[in-house]
């Protein structure tokens, strides 16, 4: 019996293209390829000292992939508590590192 001609035209684009994108199912949260982190606008909402994190309410994360809210993040260097404050506005870098939002840089927006 012969096969229908559109048989294999179909068989090669869902190898071409579906390759891919099966690639991309297999891939979680944590395995997601990697972005350099990015300065991203944000205003911080509360410094917590005793716990070493900060409060900030941002825009889009491009590098997590994380839409705008506020949330609580560690920071990297704790000069930051010392140098930040509520109500502050900033450019800042975060990354996910073991399972954690962590702050690892923040500089004065104007």
């Amino acid at each position: 019996m012969m096969k229908p001609m559109w048989i294999v035209p179909v068989a090669a684009a869902l190898c071409f293209f579906g390759a891919p994108f099966a690639f991309a199912q297999t891939l979680n949260k944590q395995q997601v390829l990697p972005i350099p982190a990015q300065y991203t606008n944000g205003e911080v909402l509360e410094v917590n000292r005793k716990a070493g994190t900060i409060v900030m309410r941002h825009e889009f994360i491009v590098n997590l992939g994380m839409d705008p809210m506020a949330m609580e993040f560690e920071v990297d260097d704790r000069t930051l508590l010392n140098r930040l404050k509520r109500g502050d506005k900033v450019r800042f870098k975060a990354v996910y590192r073991d399972g954690k939002y962590v702050l690892i840089d923040a500089l004065p927006r104007k």
